[in-house]
């Protein structure tokens, strides 16, 4: 079942929703990992309200580390309204709002230089699905990339910022110019909806789909450099290791596998006890994690594949974890909207944040990082985003 699909069913629930009020800013932390001993110091900073009965969908800070981006969907106008904030983090109010998706947008994507900002979202089968490129510091539109005919669910950046790639539901990934929003190319291949797309630390490409295959692409020519085939599941979710020899992938088949990317080798196959809806490596490459459709989050030592312990419980298995930019936490959302700090060297449970735990139909959807690590933005379907100061 696709992840978004079921996002998509979410969002037509109309449900009442309590906004928490703003809560006076403060000195960002240090770089002290959070364990069970200074938990306690976690501190909601801010609540970025963008109005009643919205949902907070994605949420994206800017490498500067100077603006968020909230992708929010309100039930009240007409069903349903698509509003892109943008707001500036030295006194939290927003400067932007951007209202040209027609449906919910759910994956967004800053330049490395902070300069343009890409959205994309949900559409119908067959209906023009145009990503759209902004001036990342004013809001200003700059470019309607058309191409896509269904859902795009994600899209990556090359470390350069030359190449931007898109997956969609219309079966197809595509390349775009970085700077202009100029179509390059489209890589056809694929025999079912492209859910994931990511870049290697040299530049490779690699794209996850429902046909139970991964790609990996030249994203220079678009040429197709090697198959992976051996899941008997969807492939719903892929990760380089940081020197981009080895990609992982997480499957419908209840696997995770580790592939030699040059070869297309199996290296190693990894068991979970149910499909894998997300995977990914700690920012330092010596720890892999895996989200399973049972809310189960495995941890296993990226080199050996041995398990790091035994799994973390509670987790939504719609909603992908995140690890913090040192690696110390990963945090994973909880089905009834609070969401969960773990102490990754402990594997254990460090801190509860409740603050989007309203009522029995609460929900988080989306959970970032700003890059230093000072602040986790984290977003439902109670209103505004919600900023919180990490210790």
């Amino acid at each position: 079942m696709k992840t978004v699909l079921t996002l998509l069913c979410a969002l037509t629930i109309a449900a009442a929703a309590v906004l928490l009020p703003r809560a006076p800013a403060r000195a960002q932390g240090g770089t002290e990992p959070i364990t069970a001993g200074n938990a306690d110091q976690v501190a909601l900073i801010a609540t970025l309200d963008a109005g009643a009965t919205i949902y907070t969908l994605d949420v994206e800070f800017n490498p500067a580390g100077t603006v968020i981006a909230t992708a929010t969907w309100d039930l009240t106008d007409r069903g349903g309204a698509s509003v892109v904030w943008l707001w500036t983090l030295d006194d939290f109010t927003s400067f932007a709002s951007l209202t040209d998706h027609p449906w919910p947008v759910i994956s967004m994507l800053f330049t490395p230089n902070s300069n343009r900002l890409f959205t994309a979202g949900i559409s119908l089968e067959d209906e023009s699905n145009p990503i759209r490129m902004w001036n990342g510091r004013t809001g200003d539109g700059q470019a309607l990339m058309e191409g896509h005919t269904w859902t795009v669910p994600d899209m990556a950046m090359r470390n350069d910022g030359a190449v931007l790639a898109s997956a969609s539901w219309d079966r197809t990934v595509r390349l775009w110019n970085g700077f202009t929003g100029e179509a390059l190319t489209a890589l056809e291949g694929h025999a079912d909806d492209v859910q994931d797309v990511t870049f290697s630390s040299i530049g490779a490409l690699a794209s996850a789909s429902s046909d139970g295959t991964v790609w990996i692409w030249n994203s220079v020519s678009g040429f197709v450099m090697n198959i992976l085939i051996g899941h008997s599941g969807d492939v719903n979710a892929i990760d380089f290791a940081p020197d981009g020899d080895i990609l992982a992938s997480g499957s419908r088949d209840a696997t995770v596998r580790l592939w030699d990317v040059e070869t297309g080798e199996t290296l190693t196959t990894l068991e979970a006890s149910a499909p894998v809806r997300d995977v990914k490596y700690s920012p330092d490459g010596t720890v892999l994690a895996a989200l399973d459709e049972g809310g189960l989050i495995w941890l296993w030592d990226a080199a050996s594949g041995e398990a790091l312990s035994a799994p973390l419980l509670g987790a939504d298995p719609n909603v992908k974890f995140i690890f913090s930019p040192d690696g110390s936490l990963l945090v994973s959302a909880a089905p009834d909207g609070r969401i969960q700090l773990w102490d990754v060297a402990g594997a254990a449970l460090a801190a509860v944040l409740d603050g989007h735990a309203v009522d029995a139909t609460s929900q988080a959807y989306t959970l970032a990082f700003n890059p230093d690590g000072s602040l986790l933005a984290t977003g439902g379907s109670d209103g505004g985003a919600r900023l919180w100061g990490i210790p």
